[in-house]
């Protein structure tokens, strides 16, 4: 077996090549091709193995070349600690110890999937998603305006289009919160046409429609939850699925102690959207997640930020059963389930 560990940069690559001894049988660096890439099956006997880290360039590297070689890996750069924390560091360095902790079976993969037109709608919901950003980060910049001029905005009315006049005419320089203004009504036209767009093309796939049954569940968590877990059977339970949403819990042991903790890793993304249909779930009617949230803060009185998580938790694991068995959301009631179980609500 031949371990080839890429350094990628948007104009060259450094590559290192080693055996299953560990000894190094080339390094170099070519500029930035796939040409170049899948020339590296010339260099040496299959099978080859190649790996890199995740980045801008990894997607389109990994669809244009998984089927030249015996394997292509894209891995978790923040768990490649002895790359990023090691006093020597250089491109050529640092793609000998990608080889090399591929070789030892220290790296953790990322998934990417085979089917284009897969990631071409993954690619249109984080571009929603971006618009998304943009427009909360012109919104903060129109209150941090106004805030510089001495006038404290509290409501959400300073956005709508029908009610700006009052907040303009307040303002000592309108000139420039016009311009705020149009920036904002910009992205948020992007941001809808996306979102028209992630509408329309979510009828090739199905399980989108039935994650949509869900309570508070709309049209962007839904597409959200399924470009980012991309396939449900990559998870073995469903407390890795927690972790992928950055819902997981972090164990640290010492000693005789043990202390559980939130996790740092995770896709705030997807946690992001979760949590925004859990609190569209509280607003609308009776349904099984309210439910659970009442219980735990009226009746065990447990902290709102700790029973919104537990209740996060149990969307997702909802959603992921529903897809590894492809079966439609049933309407739960959390009150009959309890006394099912024998136990008094």
């Amino acid at each position: 077996m031949k371990y080839i560990g890429l350094d990628v940069h948007s104009t060259h690559i450094n590559y290192a090549i080693i055996n299953d001894s560990g000894r190094i049988l080339k390094q170099n660096s070519f500029k930035t091709s796939l040409e170049n890439i899948i020339s590296l099956k010339d260099l040496v006997k299959p099978p080859i193995k190649i790996v890199l880290e995740e980045g801008e360039l990894a997607n389109w590297i990994y669809q244009e070349t998984y089927s030249f070689f015996d394997q292509v890996i894209i891995c978790d750069p923040m768990e490649n600690k002895q790359i990023y924390k090691s006093d020597k560091k250089s491109d050529k360095i640092d793609a000998l110890k990608l080889a090399q902790l591929f070789r030892g079976g220290f790296i953790k993969s990322v998934f990417h999937t085979k089917d284009k037109n897969r990631s071409n709608f993954k690619q249109l919901v984080y571009t929603y998603h971006d618009m998304s950003r943009q427009t909360t980060r012109v919104k903060n910049k129109i209150k941090a305006f106004f805030r510089k001029q001495g006038i404290i905005i509290k409501t959400s009315s300073v956005y709508h289009p029908e009610k700006r006049n009052e907040f303009i005419q307040d303002s000592m320089t309108p000139e420039i919160i016009l311009d705020y203004y149009e920036q904002l009504d910009h992205f948020n036209q992007l941001k809808e046409k996306y979102r028209q767009n992630i509408i329309q093309a979510k009828s090739h796939y199905p399980i989108i429609n039935k994650l949509m049954a869900l309570p508070g569940v709309g049209i962007v968590t839904a597409s959200t939850f399924f470009t980012i877990i991309d396939t449900p059977e990559r998870f073995h339970h469903v407390q890795q699925v927690w972790a992928y949403t950055h819902l997981g819990k972090a164990i640290h042991e010492s000693a005789q102690s043990s202390i559980n903790k939130k996790s740092k890793r995770g896709n705030r993304m997807l946690k992001g959207a979760i949590m925004k249909s859990v609190a569209n779930a509280f607003l609308s009617k009776s349904n099984y997640f309210q439910q659970v949230f009442t219980f735990m803060t009226e009746i065990q009185h447990k902290d709102p930020r700790m029973a919104r998580r537990i209740v996060a938790r149990k969307m997702v694991s909802t959603m992921w059963s529903m897809w590894l068995k492809n079966t439609d959301y049933i309407p739960k009631n959390f009150i009959e389930e309890r006394k099912a179980h024998g136990l008094m609500v």
